[in-house]
């Protein structure tokens, strides 16, 4: 297969498709975009109706703006030299190939290929060992179209009463997540909007945020603080990590999936809400003050405009990589007239869920 052909992505998706056709659908009602999954392996499109559960429609036949394929098989063999990602002096996960009409990734960990092109989405190799890499690239190629749309990428969690979303945002193990689920377990208004990843829309009505229905992955000391997440640790496990002293147990890596429906019940995620205000949390737990909460100067902040951002990569084509500054000040621009607050001192995820309870129900000042 010719790189210089005018659509090796075409190419290679006949190929896969005469290979391997899919032969069941699933389609999805996410924010703005419906998308349809076509497979051809029962064991993977069931994995995935499982956990597009909440947003899955009863018919697949409906109209998509998106449709992706996840063809399952042996890891396809590409004619082209692949170019790696530069991390120095870190393992390469990942080589990508731009051509003429898209782009290829192979995950070299796991042998699965991703192909962006305009004439078709492709997940595609040893799907059913992979399946969390199937629903990532669908994750990612929402994300594109709500980007292409004019949408700002964040590295944030989010929450919201209603339509009052929160955006979440901190440097990682800041305890986004954790003050979401905390939130969620005070006020059983408050719905789950995202995890890791938003896209910070607009309409005539302001900024909102758009997330993907991603769940967050909780570590044992945030699992022991939260009542609601108690069905994550086995009776032994808890009796382990609760004789470990505090700093041990933040320090300590084990992460479990907290699937909202199952530990919320159902209607506790939402998807997409107006952007009523961002909290960055610049905490510590081994500060010396108490937390205190301060609305800020946003466009004045760069270290927390640097704390939000989150640059295009891979997985966003054909979209551009902007540099930082221009990608944050348009960013700055898009939450023109959103309240930030910078939360400091040290954490207090009581008094922070408390604020933000507030905040949501339209009091806190």
């Amino acid at each position: 297969m010719d790189a210089d052909a005018p659509t090796p992505c075409a190419a290679l998706t006949r190929q896969l498709l005469a290979a391997a056709p899919p032969n069941e659908r699933l389609l999805l009602d996410l924010p703005a975009c419906r998308v349809r999954i076509r497979g051809n392996d029962p064991g993977v499109m069931s994995a995935l109706r499982a956990y597009y559960r909440e947003h899955a429609l009863a018919s697949a036949s409906g109209d998509a703006d998106l449709e992706i394929l996840a063809l399952a098989g042996p890891t396809p063999a590409l004619p082209w030299p692949l170019e790696l990602r530069d991390r120095t002096n870190r393992p390469q996960h990942e080589g990508y190939r731009d051509l003429a009409d898209g782009r290829v990734v192979h995950k070299l960990r796991t042998g699965v290929v991703l192909i962006m092109s305009a004439a078709a989405e492709v997940v595609c190799g040893p799907l059913a060992d992979h399946v969390d890499q199937v629903i990532n690239f669908i994750h990612h190629r929402v994300m594109t179209r709500w980007i292409a749309g004019g949408g700002r990428l964040t590295h944030a969690a989010g929450i919201a009463r209603g339509d009052r979303g929160l955006v979440l945002c901190g440097v990682p193990g800041a305890g986004k997540s954790t003050l979401a689920l905390e939130v969620m377990t005070r006020d059983p208004e408050v719905a789950f909007i995202t995890n890791d990843r938003a896209v910070v829309t607009a309409d005539e009505g302001g900024p909102r945020l758009c997330g993907i229905p991603k769940h967050p992955r909780v570590n044992p000391g945030t699992i022991l603080h939260n009542a609601a997440l108690t069905p994550l640790l086995s009776a032994d496990e808890r009796a382990r990590y609760l004789a470990l002293d505090g700093a041990a147990l933040r320090d300590h890596e084990d992460k479990r999936d907290a699937v909202i429906d199952r530990l919320f019940g159902p209607g506790r995620v939402r998807l997409e809400a107006a952007a009523a205000a961002v909290a960055v949390l610049c905490w510590r737990p081994d500060a010396d003050e108490a937390m205190t909460i301060e609305a800020v100067d946003f466009a004045a902040r760069p270290d927390l405009q640097r704390v939000l951002h989150k640059r295009l990569r891979l997985y966003f084509w054909p979209q551009p990589t902007p540099a930082d500054d221009e990608a944050m000040a348009a960013l700055v621009d898009r939450l023109s007239g959103v309240p930030v607050y910078e939360l400091r001192g040290r954490v207090d995820f009581a008094a922070a869920a408390a604020w933000a309870s507030e905040l949501l129900r339209g009091d806190a000042r």
